[in-house]
């Protein structure tokens, strides 16, 4: 109409036609995502569509789906032949609004992921599929026996949990998967096979012996060609590393158990099995806080790092007074390791045992308990984020992770917020565990960090370099921590730019100590290639990158950014800015620039409103692909104990 502005919004709309040949069942398509993430729905063919064409659609603008313009079809074969040659001849179409952008005669093999749309990197791409074959016959307890498919980045493909199967009886199934390697990474496939009681699929319970009608046994093939097979005598389990050009290799798999009896007030407990760090292995069953049971019994399968791997168990106690008449074993393939009593752990401990630690085959550490409660004022639409690490960086819990043990890295704790909607006051209180190790200087001190929200960034309108901070609305901070049920520190007072506090063992690690923070603001007028930019900031100190983001953070971005960056450690910061297209943020794609702030309040309670900020260094954006920086921050003020 007349007062209605044109707005044209070209079609992405997806069509692909499938001519079936005389077998529809050995093939299955679907539209997907630019990395082959299903879109829609996965169409099976039934045996009456033979000879029939089969219209398959998906509207990325109607489903809103976010990203770039960038899809795939893709197309599956169990036998291999495509829709071709003795069973008929069957082709496929696939379109992009009313145009054909591939076309294929039937002839596919495996099959084909065809990935095409405006914003690909190439007009088409064409990659071919391979397939993996699992011909499995179980032994008489089929419900012992797990196994599954995953790619190299750890992507599950397909698998059967033991609980699914029959238990009355051996089983013969045969189950394909079908993957598309892009890279050479991506050649190599892993199978997954465990066994709860120890003896594979044969041998009727006791791997020294066959029986005749218990055995099973396994074959893999890639692409109808037989890898591997096997009688069945795996033990526990093991994992097959093969594809159509990958190294093969075959790794038995370990059992680590526990068997706890955790005497009175077993809802204090918590346990689990873990890494050599002490992070989580996998997605296991462990004990929490709140059981009811006295007895429990923990079982995992490493089918990955082998028998002479480096493990932890952790135990903790909330009450910090042990547990009473309890005790734990510790078991590698049904093998005892080691007992311990639970009356004298305290707040906890952690057991790292295996043939390939570091230290030695056993080593116990004695766990600390750290608690820290908060308490802010301020309105809620400002942010706040907090974390507590080690001094190697270990985040034990941060504002993000939502809960212990957890692996967000220091970048995400600190500059992601914390919304907050419940009103002008949040108290919360949390405790963390820790086990200090004493070959690690320092371990037995961690680091307490609390960070405001940082306002905005604004320019006056006469000179880019007059730069202004209106900093958030007055944030009032009470918080206080202690160590094993012992208060070390408290303040009450105004935030600031934040507060870092080092504290723990009294005796050991001393303090606590405290460091107020500054703020570093990071300006970068981006060209028009802005997903090729990116940027880290590092402590020269410490050598940590303390801030940074990737190539393509800023895609669909123009004009300026502005970052806030919190930092605590003292005088020299290293600012580095990359261009992955080799040609600066210039030139023929506009001049763009970079700026590097301080704010001058360096050591104040409440910053004023529309505080100037100190620039510390300027670019113009003429660097090819990289340029680095090295700056002076005015010291941070560093007292012995909390004001």
């Amino acid at each position: 109409g007349p007062f209605c502005p044109v707005n044209t919004i070209q079609s992405e709309f997806i069509t692909a036609l499938v001519l079936l040949d005389r077998q529809p069942l050995q093939v299955r398509w679907f539209i997907g995502n630019s990395t082959g993430g299903v879109l829609g729905d996965i169409v099976q063919p039934e045996h009456s569509q033979m000879r029939l064409v089969i219209r398959t659609t998906y509207d990325p603008i109607a489903n809103a789906v976010p990203g770039k313009k960038c899809y795939t079809f893709s197309i599956e074969d169990d036998v291999g032949d495509g829709l071709c040659c003795n069973r008929g001849n069957g082709t496929f179409q696939v379109y992009l609004g009313w145009e054909p952008v591939y076309v294929n005669n039937g002839e596919f093999g495996y099959g084909e992921r065809i990935r095409f749309g405006r914003d690909c990197d190439q007009p088409v791409q064409v990659v071919d599929a391979v397939a993996a074959t699992l011909e499995l016959i179980y032994d008489n307890f089929p419900n012992q026996t797990t196994w599954h498919f995953e790619k190299a980045d750890g992507t599950y493909l397909h698998g059967i949990d033991n609980s699914t199967v029959d238990p009355a009886g051996r089983v013969r199934i045969q189950e394909i998967v079908h993957w598309f390697p892009e890279t050479p990474e991506d050649e190599c496939l892993y199978f997954f096979i465990l066994d709860s009681g120890g003896d594979g699929v044969c041998c009727d319970g006791d791997p020294n012996r066959v029986v005749s009608g218990a055995n099973g046994r396994y074959d893999l093939f890639v692409n109808g060609t037989k890898v591997y097979g096997t009688v069945g005598r795996f033990g526990y389990g093991e994992r097959i590393q093969f594809g159509r050009d990958c190294p093969f290799v075959v790794t038995p798999a370990t059992v680590l158990s526990v068997t706890l009896n955790l005497g009175t007030l077993a809802n204090e407990t918590l346990w689990y099995i873990g890494d050599s760090s002490g992070a989580l292995i996998g997605t296991v069953d462990r004990g929490t806080f709140g059981q009811n049971s006295a007895l429990a019994r923990q079982v995992v399968f490493d089918p990955v790092s082998g028998p002479n791997e480096c493990y932890t168990f952790t135990i903790v106690d909330s009450a910090g007074d042990g547990m009473s008449g309890g005790s734990y074993s510790i078991l590698v393939d049904q093998r005892t390791i080691t007992t311990r009593p639970t009356a004298s752990i305290g707040f906890g401990e952690r057991v790292r045992f295996g043939n390939n630690c570091t230290q030695s085959p056993l080593q116990v550490f004695s766990g600390m308990a750290a608690s820290f409660m908060l308490d802010f004022v301020y309105p809620p639409t400002v942010g706040a984020r907090w974390m507590i690490e080690t001094v190697d960086g270990e985040i034990l819990f941060s504002s993000q992770s939502g809960g212990l043990y957890t692996n967000t890295t220091k970048l995400q704790a600190l500059t992601e917020f914390l919304s907050l909607t419940t009103g002008p006051q949040v108290i919360m209180s949390e405790t963390v565990y820790h086990f200090p190790d004493p070959s690690i200087p320092g371990d037995d001190c961690l680091f307490f960090t609390v960070v405001p929200g940082t306002g905005t960034v604004s320019h006056t309108a006469s000179a880019e370099s007059s730069i202004y901070l209106q900093p958030a609305p007055r944030t009032s901070l009470y918080f206080d921590l202690e160590v094993n049920g012992v208060s070390v520190t408290n303040y009450t007072g105004m935030m600031g730019w934040g507060q870092r506090i080092r504290f723990g063992n009294q005796v050991t690690c001393g303090g606590p100590f405290v460091t107020r923070g500054i703020l570093l603001v990071l300006e970068i007028g981006l060209d028009r290639r802005a997903n090729e930019t990116s940027w880290s900031i590092t402590d020269l100190t410490t050598n940590e990158v303390v801030a940074s983001v990737p190539a393509g953070f800023y895609s669909g971005v123009s004009g300026a950014v502005t970052e806030t960056i919190p930092a605590y450690t003292e005088t020299e910061y290293r600012l580095d800015v990359f261009d992955s297209g080799g040609d600066g943020i210039c030139c023929s794609n506009g001049q763009g620039y970079y700026l590097l702030y301080q704010d001058d309040s360096v050591v104040s309670s409440d910053v004023a409103a529309n505080t100037p900020l100190t620039l510390l260094l300027q670019g113009d954006g003429t660097f090819g692909q990289s340029v680095s920086h090295v700056v002076n921050t005015t010291n941070p003020l560093v007292d012995p104990a909390v004001p």
